[in-house]
């Protein structure tokens, strides 16, 4: 048994699967066997500086030996994304721009390891070591976005998600995905002999007669000697000479397990009670726009907040009620406790405009809720504002989605960070309406703040009208669209909350806060 590692640094792993166009958003996983056979005779010529198209006797026996097996895969939990980028096509002075997509994995382990295990090669002492000479040499698997770093490992934990050869009398457990994976070199000797033989009978039954010497060598030669020369060919070469796929290949089903493309944490299928217990979900925000990206302004959170809340519940569809995300108990009554769906809006590139949705609900997701959550994908304006193309970046507790956007280069949001101090980011509006002798604005910020298990404040602060103005929270939209509950007072308010203690994030009280209003960042 030979096991391979392949770590990924960036965290992203990019390659579109053979006969499939960059732009249709495919991303080959799992890493086809091909693919990573050709890295490795690309680290030869790199590092053991072969001659061109010379491979060595002993590489050529490695080569011949990983080929002959089909592989299986330990998968890291990954989550498949995209960017989209309008490229400029110039025609004399005249300029049109051309969508093209990015589409890749997002890993979401942050060490993210994937092993490749041949069960049944056997190498020599000398293969080994030409092995591990070629490994560190590999530095990238797939397109060159995709930093790998490889080396040979003595054994493999069962565990995690195993994606493996589907045999032909088994029922897949998840999704078929056809590999490209090498032949044996016994098998491509035959078909290669057969070959040559039927492209030769057909070309002098079409000539009419003999076969000049000339016309019968170009026609051997697009059929490669051996499979480590097969590898060799360039894809233009192969395509130039009619081959639909690179000879001494094979397309091979593999059974693709439902957990290897959904966000979630750690390796492997999370048991039940651990999937109870995910609380968050990271949405990240584009727009698909002939002007490039046109991301809503931070002070439209709240239509914003509620097109995505109706998107993620018209795809609960008629199976019942979801608590969670509809804030209703099972006959239709309230929840107490405001432990239901938050939509957080998050600007984490500094730009005033929101590019990330934070999905909290500390009673936690079932699986009804995330499917539904995961299943949102566009939020249509309707006129008003741009379309919005929606990713899902993120799932599982809150601390550790904070942590994995500070892995990613991000500055943690003050809003989910800990603090005594509190100030507002969207505009507090009252959730009562005010009397002459009870529900002053203090009262029902405290009562706001109970409500949601938080500490009596030390001190509630009001800005002035000049702080007011600075932090532009007068411009933030306040009412909710028609048919929903209006506020009982359309009016902007800042508060700056003392706690005696530390407080931690998120801190969201009064009229919307579960749709971005009443949002407080840490001091």
């Amino acid at each position: 048994m030979l096991i391979l590692s392949v770590h990924f640094p960036a965290r992203r792993y990019h390659a579109s699967p053979w006969d499939r166009h960059v732009n249709e958003g495919e991303v080959e996983w799992p890493p086809a066997p091909w693919r990573f056979l050709r890295a490795l005779l690309a680290a030869g010529f790199a590092v053991e500086h072969w001659p061109d198209e010379a491979v060595p006797p002993l590489a050529r026996s490695l080569v011949e030996k990983l080929a002959a097996d089909v592989p299986s895969f330990r998968l890291p939990a990954a989550a498949s994304a995209h960017t989209r980028h309008y490229m400029p096509i110039r025609s004399g002075r005249s300029e049109t721009t051309t969508l093209v997509l990015d589409a890749f994995l997002r890993f979401v382990d942050p060490d993210p390891e994937l092993l490749i295990e041949w069960p049944e090669v056997q190498l020599e002492p000398a293969e080994l070591e030409l092995l591990d000479r070629l490994l560190p040499a590999i530095s990238y698997l797939g397109r060159a976005e995709s930093w790998a770093e490889c080396r040979r490992v003595e054994s493999a934990d069962e565990s995690g998600i195993w994606c493996r050869p589907l045999a032909h009398d088994r029922e897949p457990a998840g999704e078929v995905v056809p590999t490209l994976c090498a032949v044996a070199h016994a098998d491509y000797a035959a078909t290669r002999t057969a070959g040559v033989q039927q492209s030769l009978a057909v070309a002098t039954a079409e000539s009419g007669g003999k076969l000049s010497t000339a016309r019968r060598r170009k026609l051997e030669a697009e059929w490669p000697a051996d499979v480590v020369d097969a590898l060799l060919q360039r894809t233009s070469s192969l395509r130039g000479q009619g081959w639909t796929r690179p000879p001494a290949s094979r397309l091979v089903r593999y059974d693709l397990p439902a957990p290897a493309l959904r966000p979630g944490l750690g390796r492997g299928p999370a048991p039940r009670a651990a999937r109870e217990t995910v609380d968050t979900l990271l949405w990240a925000l584009s727009s698909d726009t002939v002007r490039g990206q046109v991301l809503p302004s931070l002070t439209r959170a709240l239509p914003q907040a509620e097109l995505l809340h109706r998107s993620a519940v018209s795809r609960l569809g008629a199976s019942g009620n979801c608590a969670a995300l509809t804030g209703l108990d099972d006959v239709g009554e309230p929840l107490r406790g405001n432990r239901h769906t938050h939509y957080v809006p998050l600007d984490l590139d500094g730009d005033g405009r929101l590019d990330h949705v934070l999905v909290h609900a500390p009673m936690g997701f079932d699986q009804r809720a995330l499917d539904a959550l995961r299943g949102v994908s566009r939020t249509w304006a309707k006129g008003v504002g741009h379309d919005l193309v929606v990713s899902c970046a993120g799932v599982g507790r809150l601390p550790e989605l904070v942590a994995s956007l500070v892995r990613d280069g991000h500055r943690a949001p003050a809003v989910l960070a800990t603090s005594a101090t509190w100030a507002s980011v969207t505009p507090f509006v009252l959730p009562r309406h005010p009397k002459r002798t009870r529900h002053h604005l203090e009262d029902q910020v405290r009562a706001e703040l109970a409500a949601r298990g938080f500490p009596e404040p030390a001190a509630i602060e009001l800005f002035d009208r000049a702080e007011l103005l600075d932090r532009g929270l007068h411009r933030f939209v306040r009412r909710r669209r028609p048919g929903r509950p209006q506020p009982p007072l359309d009016r902007a308010f800042g508060l700056r909350l003392r706690f005696a203690e530390q407080v931690r994030g998120i801190l969201a009280i009064g009229y919307a806060s579960h749709f971005g209003l009443g949002l407080f960042a840490a001091e």
